[in-house]
């Protein structure tokens, strides 16, 4: 719960400074639909660069190392750090019927940060094997959560985007 306040003030000061810090970890323009209604890219390397990001990321830092007194699988230092790129896109929500949401995540990172989300995945195919459906499209593998609706898929070494819809 702790981490949900800089977070979220992380992806807000990244959605201001779009502009300036989209430029080291490009978008693939090919893979974006003509037909979004909203876009942000944010390009965590460069913004790591800033005084305001550095100062984010280091509070984000203490954060994690406090929390990692509790059990946590995951060291989140180095999600932080190994975090290059993030991007959203989609269409407006339609506020009658919550459940239709149409917003794809693109995570661009570190080799090592794509080595824990597999790592996470495999555990997953061990411990509830029916709970992950995969599908080939194309040059893709497609994993679905059975139950929660959620598709992703790795992009190459560094990638991996992820949507409900």
């Amino acid at each position: 719960m702790k981490l949900s306040i800089p977070f979220c003030l992380f992806l807000a000061v990244g959605g201001v400074a779009v502009s300036q810090y989209s430029e080291a970890a490009p978008v693939v323009e090919d893979a974006i639909p003509q037909n979004i209604d909203w876009f942000v890219h944010m390009d965590a390397d460069q913004f790591r660069n800033t005084k305001t990001g550095s100062a984010l990321i280091n509070e984000l830092t203490l954060i994690a190392h406090e929390e990692a007194g509790q059990e946590m699988p995951i060291n989140p230092v180095l999600v932080i750090n190994g975090l290059s790129g993030l991007t959203l896109f989609g269409s407006m929500p339609d506020m009658k019927n919550p459940e239709n949401v149409d917003a794809v995540v693109v995570l661009d990172g570190a080799p090592e940060l794509l080595q824990i989300l597999k790592g996470m995945i495999s555990g997953m195919k061990i411990e509830k094997p029916d709970m992950l459906i995969e599908t080939e499209l194309g040059a893709y593998n497609l994993m679905t959560l059975k139950d929660g609706g959620i598709h992703g898929t790795f992009l190459g070494e560094t990638g991996f985007a992820m949507s409900k819809s």
